[in-house]
């Protein structure tokens, strides 16, 4: 995703931890994501005083943003501490990817006869929900909202239940009924249930990529595993959402 996302400008990632640690390349893919200019220390010659000062401004932007940040400090960016960096990739993925997606489905909540909004709220006036932090409901909301919307785009006669953002893909069915709703006659459902998981996989990621200009964050390896991780299968779904028909 990161990779993805830094391919302009050409920014080279081979180590997700290492290659963030100055404070450069993180910038730059806030200012991807963002379409803002942020201040950045570069050069050939930097020292750690420079790394923490991008790492702080990459932080107060996200501050900015009413990100809230836990236990998240400049000086665990640079040094390159894996729980830190990729929860806050998460964290970035979630606010700039996820959320903005949100708005793609409420624009396309009337064809099911609701809007995101309202598939957000659904059942989240229960205490707990309610005692949850906000960033936790936030990501709960988009969550919902995701998977409703992959439960009404695929028609019911494909024969597909999607649960979740896990176990639920690791077939390849589901991507592939969501191609198919997108775009008929791309696949062929009938035909690939014959084929393995991965088989399904490999083709619902060529096609999407090859056929409706969906970049290939997943290899089939990825997905079919008994627990796919939800947050990497959400982000790839997340993409479907603009190529979805526009209501008429």
């Amino acid at each position: 995703m990161v990779k993805y996302q830094l391919r302009v400008p050409p920014l080279r990632i081979e180590d997700l931890i290492d290659d963030l640690k100055d404070g450069t390349k993180m910038l730059a893919l806030l200012e991807v994501l963002s379409g803002e200019k942020l201040p950045v220390e570069k050069g050939r010659n930097l020292k750690r005083p420079h790394f923490l000062s991008n790492a702080n401004t990459a932080l107060q932007f996200l501050q900015s943003k009413k990100i809230k940040l836990v236990n998240i400090n400049s000086s665990d960016l640079v040094d390159g501490r894996p729980p830190v960096v990729l929860g806050l990739i998460w964290t970035i993925i979630l606010y700039f990817q996820i959320e903005e997606n949100t708005r793609a489905l409420e624009s396309l909540g009337h064809t099911f006869g609701g809007s995101a909004s309202s598939l957000e709220s659904g059942g989240a006036r229960s205490g707990g929900e309610q005692k949850k932090a906000p960033e936790e409901k936030r990501r709960q909301g988009a969550k919902r909202a995701m998977l409703q919307w992959v439960t009404n785009a695929i028609p019911r006669e494909a024969g597909v239940e999607v649960k979740d953002f896990g176990p639920s893909w690791r077939d390849g069915v589901a991507f592939l009924a969501i191609i198919d709703a997108i775009k008929s006659n791309l696949v062929n459902l009938v035909a690939m249930k014959e084929s393995s998981n991965r088989a399904r996989l490999e083709t619902a990621f060529d096609v999407a990529e090859q056929e409706l200009g969906i970049t290939r964050l997943l290899d089939p390896e990825d997905v079919d595993v008994p627990r796919p991780d939800e947050k990497s299968i959400m982000t790839y779904v997340a993409q479907f959402l603009h190529k979805y028909p526009e209501p008429r």
